[in-house]
This record gives structure tokens, C-alpha cells and sequence, in this order.
């Protein structure tokens, strides 16, 4: 399952999906985030306002386990209190990783977020993606190609 978690803009009364004032969307991961310290991901906090701020694999800032990800949890627990009318912030990786790392933390953590889940695909819907995207960019495979693809993801 994997999990996307919005920061709920708790003081307004716009809509969950609300993406702010612009389509600005500023796009990175925990380990680009951790490598680049603090004082860069306050750099990344500013050239995301009044847009989105997308963290992929999030859990992975880890601020229990990880010296590196503190900071940056504590800095994104500022930001969406004090810039929550400003910025959206969308965090997105793996729900059980979201508990065991992230949560973890602090328990006002998950207060400040909305989750959303999306559930694995089943094989037919697997294979749905697997054809419409094979027809739409003309690619060309061996019989039992989907099959094996799918197998694979299914794991």
C-alpha cells in the first residue's frame, strides 16, 4: 500500500486537495532532503510557497533512527504549522514505513496530516495499465511478456 499524507491546512476551511494560490509543485526525496541539511530544505521550503512541497519516500527522513532526518521532520513540523495557508505538503511512501519511522517521532506528527491510501492493483488492473501502455507508446514484446511483468509487480 502506498500512502500520500497532505498537511490538512487545519486553520481554513478549503478542501483537502486544495493546492494553494499557483501550480508551483517543488518535487524531492527524504535522501536528496537529508543529504542536503537544513539550511538547503529551508531554501526548498521557500521556493515551494504558495505551491506544493513533495516529499517521495518520506518515511525515510526516519528523525527516530536517522540523525540526519531530525532536523528536517522538525523544520516540516514548522512549516505546516506556521505556512499551512501558504504551502501544501504532500508526503508519500509506504503506510507501514509512515508508522514505524515516522510516526513514530512525535504523536502531533500525525495530527497535522491527512491520510490518503491507495490500494495495491490486482493483476487485471495491472494488466489494463500493462496494454493501454504498450498501445499508446507502439512498443513491441514477445507473447507472455505482460505475464511476466505483472508477476513481477505483484510480488
Amino acid at each position: 500500500k502506498i500512502v500520500v499524507i497532505k498537511n490538512t491546512l487545519l486553520s481554513s476551511n478549503k478542501p483537502f486537495l486544495h493546492f494553494a494560490q499557483s501550480p508551483n509543485i517543488i518535487e524531492t526525496t527524504a535522501q536528496k532532503v537529508k543529504d542536503d541539511g537544513s539550511d538547503k530544505f529551508r531554501e526548498t521550503e521557500k521556493s515551494a510557497m504558495g505551491g506544493v512541497l513533495f516529499i517521495d519516500e518520506a518515511y525515510d527522513l526516519d528523525p527516530v533512527g536517522d540523525f540526519k532526518g531530525k532536523p528536517i521532520v522538525n523544520e516540516l513540523l514548522t512549516l505546516c504549522e506556521d505556512q499551512r495557508d501558504n504551502i501544501s505538503v504532500i508526503l508519500a511512501g509506504y503506510e507501514d514505513d509512515f508508522q514505524k519511522k515516522f510516526f513514530a517521532y512525535n504523536p502531533g506528527l500525525k495530527s497535522r496530516f491527512k491520510e490518503v491510501i491507495f490500494e495495491d492493483f490486482d493483476r487485471k488492473e495491472l494488466s489494463t495499465i500493462w496494454i493501454d501502455s504498450r498501445e499508446r507508446m507502439k512498443w513491441k514484446e514477445e507473447e507472455g511478456v505482460c505475464d511476466v511483468a505483472i508477476r513481477r509487480l505483484v510480488k
